[in-house]
C-alpha cells in the first residue's frame, strides 16, 4: 500500500505543476490535486508522530514550525484576504509531503531511483512551466522589449539537488547543464547565485566520488566534466547581456525594492511599543499589511514580522537540527554532501528570497524526507 500511495503522491505534484500550460490555471483539477496532497499528507503526519522514539531532532523541529503556522493561521490570520489563504496553501504544500516520503523512506519504500524517476519526470513538466510563464509575462507587456525575469529559476535551483542521486556522470552532467541553462535564462539573481552554490558542491561531490581502482581515468574525466559544465555556464552566461547588466546592478545597490521592504518591515517590529508584538510578531501574513501589499521577500523578516521572536528561534532551531545532520558521522559522505546543499541552497534562499511559503520548496521538503526518514548510512 505504502508504494501505491508514494506513486500517488509524486503523481499528484507532478500533475499540480502542470497547470498552467497542460489545463487551466486554478481548475478543479489543481485544486483536487491540492486537496489530495494535504489529506495524504496529513495521514502520514499523525502515522509518523506514533513512531515513538525515532524520529529526529529535525523532524521534531519540522513539525513545531509547521504547528506554529497552523496556530497562527487558524487564530491570527485575517481571513477575508486572498494573501493570507495563499500563503498558507503554499506553507502547506511547502511542508506536508515531508511527513508521507520521511515514512516511505523509514520502511524502506523511498530508494534513490523512485526520487530520480520522479526528477525525470518533473523537468519536462517544469520546463514548460518556464516557457509558459515567459509567454504570460510578454502577452501582458505594451512593449516587444524581450527581456524578462523569471520565477520558475527557483524551481530549478530546487530540482539540482536531484542531480546528485543520478550515478551515470555523463547523464548527471547533461542535467546539470540543463538545469543551469534554464537558471541563468530566468534572470534572477538569488536563483543565478544559490544555483552556483549548489554547481559547486556538485563539483566537489564528483572529485570525492572518485574510485581509487581508476584514479586516473576518474579524475580526467571529472576534470572533462566539470570543464564543460563551467564552460558551457560562462558562456551562457556572457551570451545574456540582461543577466550580466542585472548581476552588475546589485555592486550598485539595486534590489528591486527589497531594502525598502525590508526596513519598513523591522522597523514596525523595532519601534512597537507592544511587547507582544515583539515576542509573538503581529499575526499570520503580516508583512503585507506593514509593507502595504508585499511578501518580505526574505523568511526571517516574514517570521519576525508575523511570529516575532518566537517565530525566529523556531526556524533557527529547524537550521540548527539540519547543520547537525550534515555532520552527522554515521552518514556517509554522498549523504552528508546532499544534505549541505540542500540546507545551503535553502538558507540563502530564506535570506534574498521566499523558502519556506514558496510552491518550489516542495522539492527540497521531499528529499529532506527522504535523508531523515531513511536510517541507512548511505543514499540507497
Amino acid at each position: 500500500m505504502n508504494k501505491i500511495l508514494r506513486d500517488l503522491l509524486f503523481a499528484l505534484i507532478a500533475v499540480y505543476f502542470a497547470q498552467g500550460w497542460l489545463y487551466t490555471e486554478g481548475s478543479f483539477i489543481s485544486r483536487s490535486c491540492v486537496v489530495g496532497l494535504i489529506i495524504l499528507s496529513f495521514f502520514y503526519l499523525i502515522k509518523t508522530s506514533l513512531i515513538s522514539g525515532k524520529n529526529s531532532p529535525f523532524y521534531n523541529a519540522w513539525t513545531i514550525f509547521l504547528i506554529l503556522n497552523i496556530v497562527g493561521f487558524l487564530f491570527t490570520s485575517d481571513l477575508n484576504k486572498s494573501t493570507t489563504y495563499n500563503m498558507f496553501k503554499n506553507i502547506l504544500i511547502f511542508m506536508l509531503p515531508f511527513y508521507p516520503l520521511y515514512y516511505f523512506s523509514y520502511k524502506g519504500d523511498l530508494k534513490s531511483i523512485h526520487l530520480t524517476r520522479f526528477f525525470l519526470i518533473l523537468i519536462p513538466i517544469v520546463i514548460m512551466l518556464f516557457y509558459t510563464n515567459r509567454s504570460n509575462i510578454l502577452l501582458e507587456r505594451t512593449t516587444a522589449n524581450p527581456n524578462i525575469v523569471n520565477n520558475i529559476a527557483y524551481s530549478f535551483v530546487s530540482l539540482l539537488p536531484f542531480v546528485f542521486l543520478i550515478k551515470n556522470r555523463i547523464i548527471s552532467m547533461s542535467f546539470m547543464i540543463l538545469i543551469i541553462f534554464f537558471i541563468i535564462s530566468g534572470v534572477k539573481r538569488g536563483a543565478i547565485i544559490a544555483g552556483s552554490i549548489g554547481l559547486v558542491f556538485y563539483f566537489y561531490y564528483l572529485i570525492k566520488k572518485i574510485e581509487n581502482r581508476n584514479k586516473i581515468i576518474g579524475f580526467l574525466s571529472v576534470i572533462i566534466i566539470i570543464s564543460s559544465v563551467t564552460a558551457f555556464a560562462y558562456k551562457t552566461s556572457l551570451s545574456n547581456e540582461f543577466m550580466i547588466n542585472r548581476m552588475v546592478s546589485i555592486l550598485e545597490g539595486n534590489t528591486s525594492g527589497r531594502l525598502g521592504i525590508y526596513d519598513s518591515i523591522f522597523n514596525e517590529w523595532y519601534n512597537s511599543d507592544n511587547i507582544l508584538n515583539l515576542v509573538f510578531g503581529f499575526g499570520f501574513a503580516a508583512s503585507v499589511d506593514i509593507t502595504d501589499g508585499n511578501y518580505a521577500h526574505n523568511d526571517w523578516l516574514e517570521l519576525l514580522s508575523n511570529y516575532g521572536i518566537l517565530g525566529i528561534c523556531i526556524y533557527a532551531f529547524l537550521f540548527y537540527t539540519a547543520l547537525k545532520l550534515c555532520f552527522k558521522k554515521e552518514w556517509h559522505f554522498d549523504k552528508r554532501i546532499l544534505m549541505v546543499t540542500i540546507t545551503l541552497i535553502w538558507f540563502f534562499t530564506s535570506l534574498i528570497s521566499m523558502r519556506y511559503t514558496s510552491l518550489s520548496g516542495i522539492f527540497q521538503s521531499i528529499l529532506l524526507g527522504y535523508l531523515v526518514g531513511n536510517e541507512s548510512k548511505e543514499l540507497e
